[in-house]
Parts: C-alpha cells; sequence; structure tokens
C-alpha cells in the first residue's frame, strides 16, 4: 500500500514538471522549434509575405530567416536575400550533406513575448539572443554567436523550445 501511494506522488509530481515546461515559452519572445518551419524550408516552400536573410556565405549559410511583413530587422550581420528556387535547392543541399556544427537542422517560429509569430528560422545552430524594440523592429543575433550586446537588459532568449 505505501509503494503504490509513493509511486502514485512521485507520477504526479513528473507529471506536474512536464505540464509546467511544456507551457513554456522564452519570457521575453524569442525561438519556438517548429517542424511546420524546417518542413517549409526543406520543402523549397516557403511563403510570402516575409522578407529573407541569411547569415554566413550565401551558398552554405549558417542561418536563415524570414521577417513578417510590418517588421523591421536592425542589422548589419544579416544580409537581405531573394530565395529564389536555385537558391533554396543550394542552402537545402548543404544544409542535408552535414556541413557545419550539427548534423540536425532546427525550424523555428520567431515570437515575440505576446506570444505573436513575426518570423521564421532556420539552421543547425539552436541558441540565437532576439532583442524586441517598439515599433516593430527586432534585432536578431546570428546563430555563430555574432551581434550586438545593446539592449541586451531587454534581450530575449532563443534558446529553442519543443
Amino acid at each position: 500500500m505505501k509503494s503504490r501511494a509513493i509511486r502514485f506522488a512521485a507520477l504526479a509530481t513528473l507529471l506536474l514538471i512536464v505540464s509546467a515546461c511544456a507551457s513554456l515559452r522564452p519570457a521575453g519572445g524569442g525561438l519556438e522549434r517548429s517542424l511546420e518551419v524546417a518542413r517549409m524550408f526543406e520543402g523549397k516552400n516557403l511563403p510570402s509575405g516575409y522578407t529573407y536573410y541569411y547569415s554566413g556565405i550565401l551558398n552554405a549559410p549558417d542561418g536563415i530567416m524570414g521577417i513578417k511583413e510590418g517588421w523591421t530587422l536592425e542589422t548589419t550581420l544579416w544580409k537581405p536575400v531573394d530565395p529564389t528556387p536555385a537558391i533554396q535547392e543550394r542552402w537545402i543541399w548543404n544544409f542535408t550533406r552535414g556541413l557545419g556544427s550539427s548534423p540536425f537542422n532546427r525550424g523555428a517560429w520567431i515570437v515575440t513575448p505576446a506570444g505573436e509569430k513575426v518570423g521564421i528560422w532556420y539552421s543547425r545552430r539552436i541558441y540565437t539572443h532576439i532583442w524586441f524594440k517598439p515599433d516593430h523592429r527586432i534585432t536578431v543575433q546570428t546563430p555563430d554567436g555574432m551581434g550586438s550586446l545593446e539592449d541586451l537588459p531587454s534581450f530575449g532568449t532563443g534558446i529553442m523550445k519543443n
């Protein structure tokens, strides 16, 4: 009887912890991992209504992202790009051939602190910093860790959550 109560208490505690973690979103906004977004990139089916950027080398980028119309990306590190079918083909070929520091590619939504999806992200790396500023302005650190640390107190963690 005693062991049954202990097992029940352990299970209830575990369920509470799992449900609490599952509902977490970075407090300051950030990246929210998404297979849907990964499939958009891997299927070379990027949605319209976004301005696209890459970090690194055009044909073998460290990361690619799209920022929703109505939002302004403030950066000198991300380069704007028109993701033509030929460019998308090269990107995905390079990403799926294991180049880079990780064999796993990650798709994610870029999400504001209020939960609004304002962008899409694709990279081998699963960490960045995102700053949401007034007037729909956003700064996103590159996936290779380079970027400005100005406005550090207002950053949103970009650690991906499943």
